[in-house]
C-alpha cells in the first residue's frame, strides 16, 4: 500500500473497550511502519483508559481528533463531515455500528469520495432498519470479521466477509511468581488471598442478556468456597448495569467493583485466575491479553474463546452458575504450571505486527477495487 494514502480509523470514543484498544494498537503499528494514519472519535467522551490511549497516539505521532460533544448528534455529523472535507482521506476504516450510521449520513453531504473499510467486532449486531441502511450505504465490497464466529453470524453487510483476527501489542512481561507477587504489592492486594479477576463492560438490555454474563459470575462466586475461604473477585469495568450488579453482590464483601482501570495488564499479572464466562463475544482483546500473559483462565465454551486456545483453562457452559462455581473451586486445587513457551506462542499468534501485514493487503485490495470502478465509470 502506498504510504501517501491517508487512512482514518473511526471509533465511537477514546474509552475502555476492546475495539477501541485494538484500533489504537493497529494505528500505532501502521504509523511505525511508515503509513499516514489518523484516528477520529465521534464522541469527546474520555475516561482514564481513553486518556492513556490518546497519550500513546501522540507519542507515536498518530494524529487524533474527536467530535465536539460527548453525545453523538447533529453537531457530530457536521464536525465529522468538516474533518473529512479538510483531510481528504483515501480510506476511512469504520469499527462500530455508530460509526457506520454517522459515516453513511456524512457521505451524502461530504465533498470527498473515499473508500470504506470495515471491521466487525461482535457476533451480535443491531439489525434495525437504520443500521441496515447504513451498512449498505457505506458500500464496503469486502468486510473484515475479527473471528470466524463473527463471519459465520454475519447477515447484515453486503459483499464478501473475510477474517482477520484481532491482535495486541504485548508490552508487558509474561507472568511469573516473582512479578505476580510484585504486582500484588503495587495494587495493594493481600498476597495471602487468592485473587480472581474479570474485565468487561457492564452493559446490555438486561442482566440476563448482557454479553459478559456478570450476573452468572456473581451467582457462581457466591456458591463457591472462595467466598468463604479468603478469595477475592475483582470486577473491572463500568456501565449502565453496574448498580444492578452491585445490588446482586450486596452482602458479599469478597466481590469488589474496581471500576474502569487503565492498568488491566497489571491486574492480569497480579491475579491468580481470569474469568470470562461470556454469553457472546467477537474476539475479545482482554482474552488475548489474558492468554498472552499466562494467567490461568476460566472461559465459557463459545467459539471465539475456543479460538484463543489457552494453555491453562477450565471450560464452562454458558449461563451455568453451578458449573462456573465448580470451576472456581477446581482452580484452587490446580497444580498446572505455567509454560512460558506456550505463552510466547500465543504472543506470536496474536501479536499486532502479524495483523498489520494482513490489513495492509486488505487495504490494497479495497483501493484497487475502487480504482477499477472509477475507470469503468470514466469509460
Amino acid at each position: 500500500m502506498s504510504r501517501n494514502n491517508k487512512i482514518v480509523h473511526v471509533i465511537g470514543a477514546t474509552a475502555a473497550g476492546g475495539a477501541e484498544s485494538f484500533v489504537i494498537d493497529l494505528s500505532i503499528a501502521l504509523r511505525e511502519a511508515g503509513h499516514n494514519v489518523s484516528v477520529y472519535a465521534l464522541s469527546s467522551r474520555l475516561d482514564s483508559v481513553g486518556a492513556k490511549q490518546r497519550f500513546s497516539l501522540a507519542q507515536a505521532g498518530v494524529k487524533f481528533d474527536s467530535g465536539p460533544t460527548e453525545k453523538v448528534g447533529i453537531r457530530s455529523i457536521l464536525a465529522y463531515t468538516k474533518y473529512m472535507n479538510r483531510n481528504k482521506p483515501q480510506l476511512v476504516h469504520l469499527h462500530t455500528q455508530n460509526t457506520e450510521f454517522l459515516n453513511a449520513i456524512s457521505k451524502m453531504i461530504s465533498r470527498v469520495d473515499y473508500s470504506v473499510a470495515r471491521t466487525i467486532h461482535s457476533t451480535h449486531l443491531n439489525l434495525g432498519l437504520r443500521y441496515r441502511w447504513a451498512y449498505r450505504k457505506n458500500a464496503c465490497c469486502i468486510s473484515i470479521a475479527c473471528s470466524e464466529a463473527v463471519a459465520d453470524k454475519q447477515n447484515l453487510v453486503l459483499g464478501d466477509v473475510e477474517v482477520i483476527a484481532n491482535g495486541k501489542s504485548f508490552s508487558w512481561p509474561v507472568k511469573t511468581d516473582q512479578n505476580t507477587l510484585e504486582m500484588k504489592k503495587q495494587l495493594g492486594l493481600d498476597p495471602h488471598k487468592r485473587h480472581y479477576i474479570s474485565v468487561g463492560r457492564m452493559d446490555g438490555s438486561s442482566l440476563e442478556t448482557s454479553p459478559k454474563s456478570h450476573n452468572t459470575m456473581i451467582d457462581a462466586w457466591k456458591k463457591s468456597s472462595l467466598a468463604r475461604e479468603g478469595g477475592c473477585l475483582h470486577l473491572l469495568g463500568d456501565g449502565p448495569l453496574r448498580d444492578k450488579l452491585e445490588d446482586l453482590a450486596k452482602g458479599e464483601p469478597s466481590i469488589v467493583f474496581e471500576g474502569i482501570s487503565d492498568r488491566v495488564t497489571d491486574w492480569l499479572l497480579a491475579c491468580d485466575v481470569f474469568l470470562l464466562p461470556s454469553r457472546y463475544e467477537g474476539l475479545p482483546i482482554v482474552g488475548i491479553e489474558a492468554v498472552g500473559t499466562g494467567i490461568y483462565v476460566i472461559f465459557s465454551e463459545i467459539p471465539p474463546l475456543r479460538l484463543l486456545e489457552p494453555a491453562r483453562v477450565i471450560w464452562v457452559p454458558v449461563d451455568d452458575a453451578q458449573s462456573l462455581s465448580n470451576a472456581i473451586n477446581k482452580s484452587i486445587q490446580s497444580e498446572e504450571q505455567l509454560n512460558s513457551e506456550d505463552v510466547l506462542i500465543q504472543r506470536e499468534r496474536f501479536g499486532i505486527s502479524s495483523v498489520v501485514g494482513k490489513y495492509l493487503s486488505y487495504y490494497d485490495r479495497l483501493l484497487a477495487t475502487a480504482k477499477r470502478e472509477i475507470s469503468r465509470g470514466a469509460v
